[in-house]
């Protein structure tokens, strides 16, 4: 898990300078595109890009060029110092000169959790992806890793045509069946992030995958008989908006179906970020792109990958955990977890507890023997060097809830803030204060405490700073100790009792990374059971079949134990057996895009940056955010009344009736016109408006009200999130 931070520092309207003016720096370059150029004819498209670079008697333009863009966009990624950069500007079709922005990384039960089950719902119907293509751009991939072998996967399909830039003794195969390396000398996975990610959205099953013995099971991806394509733009240091930027440019020629990022860079004008922008032109091109929404929350605003036209997701937890019963010497017992779970720990005897100020600059002698109650960022191997026997880790406030499990080297068990207090009061009150901690091993928590899914603490929030009109997240999905594979052991030491080493080749990690694959991998069998969906289509039945509830019937709720609002949830918790038939989709074009681009005050430079094409808003007209066709409605009330209109495709049976029904903000009265949807035949479209009435005498109770309107039929709901924000 990481926090992200995108450095976009804009001096001018066409140019993004910063450094020493006389310091080479890797630039991004848009430039138009002239009419007469086909982007099929690449001699003559880079001969036209090298015309911008600077003439120099001892460095040929050829050897400043880094990258020369095809697909992802109009322009290049080169070498450039701050003057020339500037000097570029005045030269005949460019519009935009910019220092590569650096994004981040974002970082077995989950099918079964998601409901995904053989030979029944949408794995029955997808044939689990068999024949969809995800690209995974990332840190590389473990070729040689078991969730990537070929078994009872078919070949390729016959337009692809991706090389493999793998080392021979583990190369591509019918799952894995291309990768491209932008970073290093080939693929090859040296972090483990990118085998993870990829793993989870597409790795084949796998038997006895475990972490030290703990979550058991077959492991598999969401789509498991999907093929995988890497690309290769991240390494141990980051990840530049340049290397990105190409990685979508090869995918989108490729001719993948689904692109997957787990990382992102904070908030940033779509005119000058490179995911926003090569994800809308893989959008063009029938490509569904899915993005973390970043690990800086709970904070509000700390959103990454806001772009509308594509899926942004945050992380929940999910029903399985690895149970550490905390049992104090009054009776108290408290749940927590752990990932090493020693079996010849004494679980029945009571140890002294303690609860230093520091754990880290406690005496050493003083912990021997003890059970030392921390916070979770102690020195565990300092604890254990000096002959603790457990530690108690508790979390802090704004964690809350969110247990986040790291491989210990000694007994632990990691505890909610709520139980860490509880446990601080009685290790401070007690005259004698003893603890025991039992190793439970893994349990499936169904409908009973701690609920899920939970929306995690580290998850970014909304409301958007890039298009505050846009409800974000769009989705979360299980992101909080996920298991999937790795590229290498990951073992223990023996223990204080003399346990043996244990290791395998899966890893528990953390964060928004974790739940975009999950998001991936439900587009790739989305899209093998509708292959004639567009990425809109397939984003709106992911939204509007979205669960709201956890496991128990209650409201999902956040770290604070509190119903998570709408700017943490998005639309909900993911659903894939019902996002096969929503009955209804709300659906966009990438014309609608610009319009709504225009809408939101880009320039027509801007908004030909971002299509790929010449843009004049005055020609192609504009939309206000709240009019563009989105499953979520968030309405900003300046006056006592508003009026926004949306349009559904009928994607059930013909002959479909559907109600209204809606749960009207507070302080607002909604009313919806027509109440009552007819269609006769598949594929038809019908219009709504949504009007939005101030109730009289409605203040500003808080920064914003949340409501739901739902669509039903006799087999189906279609719900769309309302958020309304009211203003005196």
């Amino acid at each position: 898990m990481a926090s992200a931070t995108l450095l976009l520092l804009l001096s001018f309207p066409f140019l993004a300078i910063s450094g020493h003016s006389s310091s080479l720096q890797n630039y991004i370059v848009h430039v138009r595109r002239p009419n007469n150029l086909f982007k099929s004819d690449n001699t003559r498209l880079q001969r036209y890009y090298l015309s911008f670079l600077p003439a120099s008697p001892t460095i040929s333009s050829s050897s400043r060029l880094l990258y020369s863009y095809r697909e992802a966009i109009t322009g290049f990624a080169a070498q450039l110092t701050a003057e020339e950069a500037i000097s570029m500007s005045s030269k005949p079709g460019f519009l935009r000169a910019y220092p590569t922005p650096t994004y981040k990384l974002t970082t077995t039960h989950t099918p079964t959790f998601l409901g995904l089950r053989s030979n029944t719902g949408l794995w029955h119907h997808s044939n689990q992806g068999e024949g969809i293509i995800i690209g995974m751009l990332d840190t590389g991939i473990a070729s040689n890793h078991p969730s990537f072998a070929d078994v009872g996967i078919p070949s390729a399909p016959p337009h692809w045509k991706s090389p493999c830039q793998l080392p021979p003794s583990a190369p591509c195969n019918n799952k894995l069946i291309g990768a491209r390396s932008f970073v290093g000398k080939n693929a090859s996975d040296f972090h483990g992030h990118g085998s993870h990610t990829a793993s989870t959205a597409g790795g084949n099953f796998v038997g006895n995958a475990n972490v030290v013995g703990q979550a058991n099971g077959t492991a598999s991806g969401i789509a498991p008989r999907s093929h995988v394509a890497i690309y290769k733009v991240c390494d141990l240091e980051g990840c530049s908006g340049a290397d990105i930027t190409a990685g979508f440019d090869f995918a989108i020629q490729d001719g993948i179906d689904v692109a997957s990022l787990s990382l992102g860079g904070g908030s940033a004008s779509f005119a000058t970020d490179p995911i926003a922008i090569a994800g809308f032109r893989a959008f063009q091109k029938g490509i569904t792109v899915v993005c973390a929404a970043g690990n800086d929350g709970p904070y509000s605003g700390s959103l990454s990958n806001e772009a509308p036209w594509l899926i942004t997701v945050g992380a929940s937890t999910l029903n399985r955990i690895l149970k550490a019963v905390v049992r104090l010497g009054n009776g108290e017992v408290f749940v927590g977890e752990a990932l090493f779970q020693p079996r010849k720990f004494s679980s029945r005897q009571q140890f002294q507890l303690i609860a230093p100020n520091s754990c880290d600059k406690h005496p050493a002698a003083s912990l021997k023997g003890k059970i030392v109650l921390c916070e979770s960022v102690a020195n565990i191997p300092a604890i254990k060097a000096a002959g603790g026997v457990a530690v108690i880790l508790k979390n802090n406030k704004i964690v809350g809830a969110t247990i986040v499990l790291d491989l210990q080297s000694m007994p632990s068990s990691s505890v909610t803030f709520e139980d860490g207090a509880k446990i601080s009061a009685y290790a401070g009150s007690a005259i004698n204060p003893t603890a025991s901690i039992e190793f439970c091993g893994t349990v499936i928590s169904n409908n009973s405490s701690p609920s899920a899914p939970m929306v995690a603490y580290f998850s970014s929030r909304g409301p958007s700073l890039s298009s505050a009109g846009i409800l974000k997240p769009d989705i979360i999905a299980p992101g909080v100790n996920v298991l999937a594979a790795w590229p290498r052991p990951i073992s223990k030491d023996s223990n204080h009792n003399g346990e043996s080493r244990r290791e395998a080749e899966f890893n528990i990690i953390s964060g928004t990374s974790m739940a975009t694959p999950h998001i991936s991998g439900v587009v790739a069998l989305l899209k093998k059971a509708h292959p004639n969906w567009s990425p809109a289509a397939i984003k709106s039945s992911i939204m509007t079949t979205a669960d709201m509830v956890d496991d128990r019937g209650k409201p999902i709720m956040d770290e604070k134990l509190k119903p998570a609002d709408y700017f943490a949830l998005g639309a909900g918790h993911v659903n894939p057996q019902k996002a096969i038939d929503p009955g209804l989709v709300y659906n966009i074009s990438g014309d609608d895009y610009i319009r709504y681009i225009c809408g939101v005050g880009y320039s027509d430079d801007d908004a030909t940056i971002i299509a790929g094409r010449e843009v004049s808003c005055a020609r192609v007209g504009q939309i206000a955010e709240a009019e563009l066709n989105y499953p979520s409605i968030l309405v900003a009330m300046n006056g006592t009344k508003m009026t926004v209109n949306r349009k559904v495709t009928n994607v059930g049976e013909a002959g479909s009736r559907y109600k209204v029904e809606v749960e009207s903000p507070k302080g607002v009265k909604v009313k919806v016109k027509p109440q009552k949807l007819k269609f006769r035949e598949v594929e038809e479209e019908k219009s709504f408006s949504v009007t939005f009435k101030r109730i009289d005498g409605a203040t500003e109770l808080r920064r914003w009200a949340q409501g739901s309107l739902r669509w039903v039929s006799a087999k189906r709901v279609v719900r769309s999130p309302i958020v309304v924000t009211l203003k005196v």
